[in-house]
């Protein structure tokens, strides 16, 4: 039996978390959307971080920390384990099992350089990915929970997905960065995730 979307109720805008069926070891859910900045004030998470506001605007300025707690709080509410995906689990979900090409045109899944106006965009707006995934290339950055291989190596965290301020041709599933922790970005944000305990 596969599971089913799993919803968390909230004011304005309730949070989905999305079946990614298939990744070791079985599957795991993944937010449609990163975490909203209304979604973190209906969290009781408090103001959120960032320099845009917006309800529906993702949340930005969170550093690798912060997001992991804030998942660890959802997985809690809903009686899973929450965490952020891996970048495996990330680029398996962003791909929804095709292959790692942005899908065309872009513009129409990918808030980037060229389409956002020089500042994240509110989430949702786009075409999901095939597995209902939405902004998974474009408006921000999102934090995974494994270290970056680096060359030479440091301590940097993955972050998947482009953001609104790069490139159009940097927004592919394939393409990964790495951030120190504690970067607190306008262009990085997170998307929980939940594994079945």
């Amino acid at each position: 039996m596969t599971p089913g979307d799993l919803v968390l109720e909230l004011p304005g805008r309730p949070l989905v978390f999305r079946w990614i069926p298939g990744f070791d070891p079985g599957g795991f859910w993944l937010a449609e959307t990163p975490l909203t900045q209304g979604q973190w004030e209906a969290l009781g998470e408090g103001r959120p971080p960032g320099q845009f506001r917006g309800c529906d605007l993702p949340v930005e300025c969170v550093d690798w920390p912060t997001a992991t707690v804030v998942c660890d709080r959802i997985g809690v509410r809903l009686g899973q384990r929450g965490g952020l995906p891996t970048s495996a689990g990330w680029e398996y979900a962003a791909r929804a099992g095709g292959p790692a090409d942005p899908p065309q045109p872009l513009d129409e899944h990918a808030w980037h350089a060229g389409n956002s106006g020089g500042s994240p965009r509110p989430v949702g707006l786009l075409r999901a990915n095939p597995w209902g995934l939405y902004d998974m290339l474009g408006n921000l950055w999102e934090w995974c929970s494994d270290w970056a291989v680096t060359d030479p190596p440091q301590q940097k965290l993955c972050v998947r997905g482009g953001s609104w301020s790069i490139p159009p041709q940097h927004c592919r599933a394939d393409r990964a960065g790495g951030d120190p922790p504690t970067n607190r970005l306008p262009n990085l944000g997170f998307r929980p995730a939940l594994f079945p305990c």
